[in-house]
Order: structure tokens, then C-alpha cells, then sequence
């Protein structure tokens, strides 16, 4: 999948979800992170070899993800919302810096995580191990369908933030 669709469906679902703008930059800004630490030199061997293999193991982005929530869920007493964050800035409450870091590194592991999900769809991903490779191949990079399937997911999920949003979502 190219970088733009895996950043607006990642940002989409982040928004369909939450819809905050906070968890939405970040799972944006994360939706890259598995290809980007792979680097840009798309033409040499040796990055098509190494292309969609440690960087794209989904563990290294779970476990983070899972420590992060454990400890919000152990410290956190104001929701991260905008509401949440001003309180904690403006009534000096210490540790703000830490926990708005531990919440940043959660949307961009999921991010990450949704990177490698997306990767699914058009290739192979490591699965229960890095050598073990799974996926389907609905398309391929770049054609036509990627564009149009990254679109609909686009359009799903901000409908659904628009029509079917309730409070279960909003302190996620």
C-alpha cells in the first residue's frame, strides 16, 4: 500500500473511533513508521530482501502498545481528551509529560499496527514468527482498487464517526 492510503485509513479508522484530532495525527504519523525505519532505496536488492520482514513483525508494536495501555490504566485518572489534557496542563499535575508520551506512543503503535494490517491486504506480513509470512492479496501497490478500497474505508469510518457516535468512543 502506498504511504497516502495507509495515512488516511489509519487516520480515518483513529477519527471513526475516537473522533479527537490527537489520536488521529498520531495513528497518522504512526501509519508509516514500519516502512520508514526500513528506509527510502526502493531500488537496491538489498531493501526489497529486508522489505516488509522485522520492521513489519507485529509484536514489536504490540508489546509497546500493551505496556502503554497497562500503565494509563494503572496511573491515568483524567481521560485524555482535550478536556482531560488542559486540566492536567493548567492545574500543574505532575507527570503530564509522561503521560501525554505514554498516550503518544500508544496511537503510534496502533498506528504501526494498522500499517501492518493494511499490508495484509496487498502482500505478505510476518505472522506468528518473521519467517512465517501471511496475507491475502486483494490488490497490488498502486493499482486502482488500493485507491478505491483506501477511499471506502475513508468514507465508512467518517460516516460512522458522523451518524453512529456515542459515548462508548468518545473516551477511547
Amino acid at each position: 500500500m502506498r504511504w497516502c492510503n495507509h495515512r488516511l485509513v489509519s487516520a480515518s479508522i483513529a477519527f471513526g473511533l475516537t473522533g479527537q484530532l490527537v489520536p488521529t495525527i498520531l495513528a497518522y504519523k504512526g501509519s508509516t513508521i514500519p516502512d520508514q525505519v526500513e528506509g527510502s532505496d526502493y531500488e537496491n536488492p538489498a531493501w526489497a530482501a529486508r522489505h516488509r520482514k522485522h520492521s513489519h513483525y507485529w509484536v514489536f508494536y504490540l508489546i509497546p502498545l500493551v505496556l502503554c495501555m497497562v500503565w494509563m490504566n494503572y496511573h491515568l485518572t483524567l481521560p485524555l481528551t482535550y478536556q482531560g489534557i488542559a486540566q492536567m496542563i493548567f492545574t500543574d499535575q505532575t507527570g503530564t509529560l509522561v503521560l501525554f508520551t505514554i498516550y503518544a506512543i500508544q496511537w503510534l503503535a496502533i498506528g504501526g499496527l494498522m500499517h501492518i494490517a493494511e499490508d495484509f491486504f496487498c502482500g505478505g506480513v510476518p505472522g506468528l514468527t518473521i519467517a512465517n509470512r501471511i496475507g491475502l492479496r486483494i490488490f497490488y501497490v498502486g493499482d486502482p482498487q488500493e485507491y478505491y478500497i483506501a477511499s471506502v474505508i475513508t468514507a465508512v469510518c467518517c460516516l460512522a464517526r458522523l451518524f453512529f457516535a456515542n459515548e462508548f468512543f468518545m473516551g477511547i
